[in-house]
């Protein structure tokens, strides 16, 4: 079960990401994410990514990549059967360098570890305005950053 003080914890886990990146404050990603996270960042043209430390080294080796300011907003927990896991959506706000504001939305899962809460798997979508077509709204028809360059 998911009480209060878990949603509370999940709540600033979510917010606790941006902190951590707006500020290059490296040395908290165990904080953040399990061992064994899977960062799926495909849809920003940056592939997937497995285990912490390939999340680091991408963070560390492409800072030109990060928004200045991360601002996780819309936070929605779905608790799973077992208790020890949820599902979260957010929304999360990225201002640039040049000051365009761009959007993504979140699916995580995190877990409870013996440490707190921390996000196992987490995908981000792009979002761009809705197609002119279909009033749906999609992803980017061209990665942001193409693959060769996020090595």
């Amino acid at each position: 079960m998911i009480d209060t003080a878990d949603r509370l914890a999940i709540h600033e886990l979510m917010g606790l990401y941006g902190i951590v990146i707006d500020e290059r404050d490296w040395s908290r990603i165990d904080e953040l994410f399990t061992d064994d996270v899977v960062y799926d960042m495909s849809e920003l043209g940056l592939g997937v990514l497995r285990g912490k430390d390939a999340v680091l080294r991408l963070w560390r080796e492409r800072d030109d990549l990060h928004p200045l300011a991360h601002h996780a907003t819309n936070v929605v927990i779905s608790a799973t059967a077992d208790g020890n896991s949820a599902n979260v959506i957010s929304k999360g706000l990225g201002v640039g360098r040049k000051g365009r504001v761009g959007s993504v939305t979140y699916r995580d899962v995190v877990r409870r570890t013996a440490v707190g809460w921390r996000i196992a798997s987490r995908h981000a979508r792009l979002r761009q305005a809705a197609d002119s077509a279909t009033g749906a709204a999609g992803t980017s028809p061209r990665p942001i950053i193409s693959p060769a360059s996020a090595k």
